[in-house]
């Protein structure tokens, strides 16, 4: 629903944004936001809501072969026939790319915002692709993603850092967030929702830090 052309493969869409023009080999980075409604009721339980695209970005190290991989994301709504248990899904402030530099430590934090102020959870998972056995619209975890070595996040902050990224190239590494409101009724927490965030990390190489700092009086 955003851009200002129509979407290049047809359709009633647009073209999205382009927030960093391809440059030295580098596809750049576009942004694209989708809009659904449904008029259907939902019953009380779990409901699964996916997003598959054709395919992931060729040059992730971590995933084999991942140019003919979809790419894939997830989030899933809990409801429990229970007044007051209205929800807003957590809202990411910091865009879900970066760039780190090799052989330097490095963190991500997307400054997750919880519009209801409900608890949220964060961990390492798996990234997803489409389901070869229920299509369209099914999607599984990526079996054969490797993690590279180093990775940790911080549960209750969301900030995922990498102690020494090695060697350069693309990696995508996906944060499950689970978000726990309290029930009216009783007090304790429900589990109301969880959302996988999918991140590609561009590891470069930098320049050497060589800063050195001298005191002088005042």
């Amino acid at each position: 629903i955003n851009g200002t052309g129509s979407c290049p493969s047809g359709g009633t869409g647009t073209d999205g944004v382009i927030l960093i023009p391809p440059s030295g080999g580098y596809g750049g980075v576009e942004e694209n936001i989708y809009a659904g409604q449904d008029s259907i009721y939902l019953n009380p339980g779990a409901h699964v809501f996916t997003v598959v695209r054709p395919n992931r970005l060729a040059s992730a190290s971590n995933i084999n072969n991942a140019s003919s991989v979809a790419f894939a994301i997830t989030d899933t709504l809990y409801l429990y026939g229970i007044s007051g248990m209205n929800n807003n899904s957590p809202v990411i402030n910091y865009r879900p790319i970066d760039n780190a530099c090799a052989s330097q430590p490095f963190c991500y934090n997307p400054a997750m915002i919880d519009p209801d102020n409900d608890s949220l959870d964060f961990s390492i998972v798996k990234s997803y692709m489409d389901d070869p056995n229920n299509f369209p619209c099914g999607v599984i975890p990526i079996a054969f993603e490797v993690y590279p070595s180093g990775f940790s996040i911080n549960k209750s902050t969301g900030e995922l850092c990498w102690t020494m990224p090695v060697s350069q190239g693309d990696y995508d590494i996906s944060i499950l967030i689970k978000e726990y409101k309290i029930n009216p009724l009783s007090c304790n927490r429900l589990l109301i929702g969880q959302t996988v965030l999918d991140i590609p990390i561009h590891v470069v190489v930098c320049p050497t830090l060589n800063n050195s700092f001298i005191s002088s009086p005042t």
